[in-house]
């Protein structure tokens, strides 16, 4: 189990908020974890106020696979959902962002890469598999 003790934030990734908040881009995070631990985490790792948005599991009716973490997300934003670029490292969340016609990157050992479109089998050792669309 994770707890805000336990995390440790990935550089790709924080490479690229940051690089986005330099351009002046929003940022969001659009989480399946509840509020406690996303928030929380957030401030742990010193990463508030990188992000003008934060939309957790506790803030949608329905989780990923569906589309709604990234729509809140992109909503709050004020953004067009095909303007934005999800970032995420498991295959409920590549489906969610795939579903809310985002362009996505994959998260797998540490690095940032394109998500897949079509792939089954398994992601990056989580739990589950690649669904086919």
């Amino acid at each position: 189990m994770t707890t805000p003790d336990t995390l440790t934030a990935i550089p790709a990734i924080v490479d690229v908020v940051r690089q986005a908040r330099a351009a002046d881009l929003p940022c969001a995070v659009a989480s399946g974890a509840g509020a406690i631990l996303v928030h929380t985490g957030l401030e742990v790792l010193g990463l508030t106020d990188h992000f003008a948005a934060v939309v957790t599991r506790d803030d949608i009716e329905r989780g990923k696979p569906a589309p709604d973490t990234f729509l809140e997300a992109a909503h709050r934003l004020d953004v067009n959902p095909n303007d934005c670029l999800a970032v995420d490292d498991a295959p409920d969340g590549i489906l969610a962002a795939r579903r809310a016609r985002m362009q996505v990157l994959l998260i797998q050992n540490g690095q940032l890469t394109w998500a897949p479109t079509k792939v089954v089998g398994t992601c990056c050792g989580a739990r589950g598999s690649w669904p086919a669309e």
